[in-house]
């Protein structure tokens, strides 16, 4: 018989950690030892309408605020209907309102999981700290993630589970249409695909790629930088392409559902992120065949070996990551070998039907 698990989440707007969850609801569904049901504290967003499609119940709290005493009560009220085996928050917020509400509900097993590295606000830190004892078990998608969980609070047990992707689809994607791209054929491309955020240090890599076109504009003036996303941060990054003087060669792509078709159009991925949790754009560049370049920072660090499946640039040294992408750029051989290498990293451990295996045996342990 099929256990019923809830996934508690922040919210269900585009993102890496929804997509997880997601991809949880569904394949865990698909062993016929669970039953999901995924509950988001704020309005249901983009991928609650993917699992409704896919087969798993959604319920949304309509959370105001923190301290939005209805949503706690509605949350209350959905886990004594369902009277779950496991409730699995995911996310800080979460994680919060499941400790919190332990008590007023039925007896379950309760599982947490984090996946971000980035330090502010530091309340959340403080909080992750005093609710880790409520939990039976936290999971976490990299060994830094779980040592930084630790560093701030005891906890019964932890393990380290990798995100997953599509491998397959990732292969089958199409790349975008050459009549859809805002560059022109010739040129050799530099992405990045994910959220304009603070966090993702996304000023330091237009500074980084200016100071290489103005320094050497002949070795550069066919290398463009393409970011493709959304978020707060774009009227400030468009306004600093501006400043460097090199609009014309930085183009916003707008958000999309499609990172593969993307990713076929790089000639190379970039992660100038120093606090990522995993790093699920580097592995989906890896299925893609499109080579690596990242910071040496730590969660994106195990899954890159510097020099075989990407290139790792010093965070410290000024102009590294450009370094690094330049001899993508310009060494055939050694783009060819982190693609290939990337690619069979990417299936032999990465692969969706690993993260679920995984997943359905360590929840059936506890």
């Amino acid at each position: 018989m099929a256990q019923n698990i809830i996934f508690l989440i922040t919210d269900l707007d585009l993102g890496g950690s929804p997509l997880m969850v997601r991809a949880l609801a569904r394949g865990l569904r698909e062993t016929g030892h669970w039953n999901p049901t995924v509950v988001s504290i704020k309005s249901a967003g983009v991928v609650a309408k993917w699992i409704r499609v896919e087969g798993s119940e959604v319920f949304s709290l309509h959370a105001r605020s923190v301290r939005d005493f209805d949503a706690i009560k509605r949350y209350v009220r959905i886990i004594n209907h369902l009277e779950p085996d496991i409730i699995f928050s995911v996310l800080v917020h979460a994680n919060i309102l499941a400790a919190m509400c332990k008590r007023a509900g039925p007896p379950c097993r309760y599982v947490q999981s984090i996946h971000t590295l980035q330090d502010k606000p530091a309340w959340h830190w403080r909080a992750q700290g005093l609710v880790n004892g409520a939990a039976d078990a936290i999971i976490a998608p990299s060994r830094a993630v779980l040592e930084k969980i630790a560093a701030h609070g005891h906890f019964a047990r932890g393990q380290v589970i990798p995100n997953g992707i599509d491998c397959h689809e990732m292969a089958r994607a199409q790349p975008v249409p050459s009549e859809e791209l805002p560059w022109e054929a010739s040129v050799k491309v530099v992405g990045y695909i994910g959220r304009f955020d603070r966090v993702k240090n996304l000023d330091r890599l237009i500074l980084e790629f200016s100071q290489a076109l103005i320094a050497d504009y002949a070795a550069w003036q066919n290398v463009h930088l393409a970011l493709v996303g959304y978020g707060k941060e774009e009227p400030q990054l468009k306004s600093l392409a501006k400043q460097y003087g090199i609009r014309s060669h930085v183009h916003f792509c707008g958000r999309t559902f499609r990172p593969a078709a993307w990713m076929k159009r790089f000639d190379v991925t970039v992660m100038p992120s120093l606090v990522e949790g995993f790093g699920l754009t580097v592995i989906e560049s890896m299925a893609c065949r499109t080579p690596v370049v990242a910071y040496d920072a730590p969660a994106v660090n195990e899954i890159i070996t510097d020099g075989k499946t990407g290139l790792l640039a010093a965070p410290g040294t000024p102009g590294s990551l450009m370094q690094c992408v330049y001899r993508v750029l310009h060494n055939a051989e050694l783009s060819a070998d982190l693609s290939k290498n990337g690619e069979q990293l990417a299936r032999q451990l990465y692969s969706q039907e690993q993260m679920i295996r995984r997943y359905d045996d360590f929840l059936r342990q506890i």
